[in-house]
């Protein structure tokens, strides 16, 4: 069966999840992995950039049939993010590298089910030994999409409230004066 296969990076709107607060009631923040802070993970906005993929694929399709394509703004190392969130937002915030068990024990106190955690620490060994694609690059597949993809920002922060999510949700066009004032506004 003819086909072409859309592998989508990190998705941004996901990155934040590991932004959590320093301290209670602080501005400080700390975007938690175990992985390198110096590893790279292409980072891709599946609202605003997936179907500028997906147009091209299909208004392409004879170019396209058999490829595999690998769909990213571009791929960003952890310290790089953290950079990203900062300029744009004003905020103290910075890449902490943790042990792969404390991760996993991490994720499964903010509700997760412990196999998902469990898978969720296992791509993350694969993605600082392997790459997020295996060796591939995002770069390699950008003549697919026409249209630039843009760096979008969807800003979750875990409070010390009870809910480990409560969230302050905002979807911003990175480095727009917007996001800059939701980040302000966190507790």
């Amino acid at each position: 069966v003819p086909a072409t296969f859309l592998h989508l990076g990190v998705f941004m709107e996901q990155l934040p999840l590991m932004l959590t607060p320093a301290s209670a009631n602080s501005k400080s923040y700390k975007l938690i992995t175990p992985m390198s802070t110096n590893s790279k993970i292409p980072l891709i906005s599946v609202r605003a950039d997936t179907g500028k993929y997906v147009k091209s694929i299909i208004q392409n399709r004879d170019k396209m049939l058999g490829k595999t394509i690998m769909a990213g703004v571009k791929e960003y190392s952890v310290e790089e993010a953290v950079h990203v969130l900062a300029e744009t937002g004003g905020l103290d915030v910075v890449a902490e590298k943790c042990a792969y068990g404390e991760y996993k024990d991490m994720l499964v106190a903010f509700g997760m089910l412990e196999f998902v955690a469990d898978d969720m620490t296992e791509n993350m060994k694969y993605f600082e030994e392997y790459g997020f694609f295996g060796g591939g690059k995002v770069e390699n597949d950008h003549s697919v999409s026409p249209q630039s993809c843009i760096f979008l920002c969807l800003v979750q922060v875990a409070s010390a409230a009870d809910v480990p999510f409560r969230s302050c949700l905002k979807i911003l066009r990175h480095s727009s004066s917007g996001l800059s004032t939701v980040l302000k506004s966190l507790p």
